[in-house]
């Protein structure tokens, strides 16, 4: 462990300003707004997806409230199913939201490493201190709709089907066209 933070001490530095960067979000937004705050008014798509996954509980896919459920002809399924269980089956908003930020941690650490593996420290280090404390993707992160989920899944079909080109594999150009067909399941 101590190897590995005399080596990649950038990388922890910038997971540590990640995580405290997202946890102000995410404390900040929770003391001025409640949990209403991960999905404003002004946010309709975070409403619509928290809709979306209530209504999962019932066995309806709509954006409709109450009955009749219209079937969703917009959006797909894989953010709101996601939702569904990362909020306990519709009951913890800020559970969904907390897990949201670490697979986003997590991302950040990973994709760092790919690209100082590919490119070189210098750019990992740019890369990732503005994925880490870049206002716009901490808020985003920090409310209820698809785009973490979408990046990070767009990310790692980057990466497979960089290996697999690297590499020539089936196996990685596999995984790659994978998180493509859930990068389309996470968005309209």
């Amino acid at each position: 462990m101590r190897h590995f933070l005399r080596t990649n001490r950038w990388l922890f530095l910038i997971f540590l300003a990640s995580f405290l960067v997202r946890a102000f979000f995410f404390f900040n937004i929770l003391r001025s707004s409640g949990e209403t705050g991960f999905y404003p008014s002004a946010n309709e798509d975070a409403q619509e997806y928290l809709v979306l996954a209530k209504n999962l509980a019932t066995k309806h896919f709509s954006r409709e409230a109450t009955a009749p459920y219209n079937p969703e002809r917009f959006r797909t399924p894989g953010y709101p199913a996601f939702l569904f269980f990362a909020t306990f089956f519709g009951r913890n908003v800020v559970a969904a939201i907390i897990l949201q930020n670490i697979l986003f941690l997590i991302f950040i650490y990973y994709f760092s490493l790919f690209v100082k593996k590919t490119v070189g420290q210098l750019a990992a280090s740019i890369t990732g201190l503005v994925l880490a404390i870049d206002p716009t993707i901490v808020y985003w992160n920090n409310q209820l709709t698809s785009e973490t989920l979408f990046t990070i899944a767009l990310g790692l079909a980057t990466y497979f089907l960089s290996q697999a080109m690297k590499l020539k594999s089936e196996k990685y150009l596999s995984s790659s066209v994978f998180f493509l067909l859930i990068s389309v399941y996470l968005r309209p």
